[in-house]
């Protein structure tokens, strides 16, 4: 919980939602409050760790996808879904994006027919929903604090790349 109201929790609770919370007492930020989370659930044990923003609707198969695709990629730290957007206008699917310190629009738009098959090399996944190696988190986390909202991703995925790992989507799996 990053700071947000006392009344989440019970009502978590009352519905018989299985969770377990890390309290922050400020909050911290996109950034904190996730690598709070994600260090938690890295510490666990658990081969992969889900970001997931409260907002996305995904399937279990999806995230199974995802799975398949770190599983069978070794050079894969992390793996995201394409992101729908539709603002009322106009629907239409990006796939992560590229360095957004070197390109003014960073958003990388999903081909039209996405193939099964074909995975795409990314600069950063999408932030709103990934799957990530635990290996990987705790290696190259947590997320800078100085991103409170906005470019942490991109920052991790630079970093990973530095160290020869690789960020994808998978345009197939779609959020």
């Amino acid at each position: 919980d990053n700071a947000s109201d006392p009344h989440l929790w019970h009502t978590l609770k009352e519905h018989h939602i299985e969770a377990s919370m890390i309290e922050l007492e400020e909050n911290m930020g996109f950034s904190g409050g996730f690598s709070a989370g994600l260090d938690h659930a890295a510490m666990l044990g658990y081969e992969f760790i889900l970001m997931l923003n409260n907002d996305i609707q995904i399937s279990g198969d999806a995230i199974g996808r995802l799975r398949e695709v770190l599983a069978s990629h070794s050079g894969i730290a992390v793996v995201g879904p394409a992101i729908l957007e539709d603002d009322g206008h106009r629907a239409r699917y990006f796939c992560g994006g590229r360095d957004p310190g070197r390109y003014l629009q960073s958003r990388v738009d999903c081909p039209a027919e996405p193939s099964s098959d074909k995975l795409l090399n990314v600069g950063y996944v999408p932030g709103m929903v990934w799957l990530c190696r635990s290996s990987i988190w705790r290696q190259y986390g947590p997320f800078d604090p100085a991103y409170f909202y906005s470019g942490e991703v991109a920052d991790f995925c630079y970093r990973l790349s530095i160290g020869g790992w690789v960020a994808a989507v998978d345009p197939a799996v779609q959020a």
